[in-house]
């Protein structure tokens, strides 16, 4: 749930007023923000999905993927880009964020860097465990 992180830097850029975020989750009269971006609701600031599901890590690993791409292949130096993911320990509790670690380590993907917040708590019932 990556939303709130991407609506403050949008805010931080200039892309999004201090009424945008005082109306998030808010339906009024097209000045709120939705609780995630969607791409025909906010078609200028909608980049990837934010929801749960392990598209998180997954987006990430991507883009560590891609910076490594572009190294690799002369296009960009991306020597000092590093990617940090900010996870939540509910979200890491799903199957598909699981294998997304396995699919990091394998990669040996130096350039990324999870942080899970491990608060025991989710919407949908307790976390069975920290990582």
């Amino acid at each position: 749930h990556a939303s709130p992180g991407i609506y403050a830097r949008a805010f931080l850029d200039g892309r999004l007023t201090e009424q945008h975020l005082d109306n998030f989750r808010q339906e009024s009269g097209g000045e709120g923000l939705p609780s995630y971006p969607h791409p025909r609701r906010l078609p200028w600031l909608w980049e990837f999905p934010t929801v749960s599901m392990g598209l998180g890590p997954l987006s990430a690993i991507y883009q560590a993927r891609f910076n490594r791409y572009l190294a690799n292949r002369s296009i960009k130096d991306t020597a000092n880009s590093h990617v940090w993911a900010f996870l939540g320990d509910g979200e890491m509790d799903e199957p598909e964020s699981t294998a997304a670690l396995a699919l990091a380590a394998r990669e040996q993907l130096d350039n990324l860097t999870f942080v899970i917040n491990c608060n025991l708590q989710r919407l949908d019932g307790p976390v069975r465990a920290n990582f």
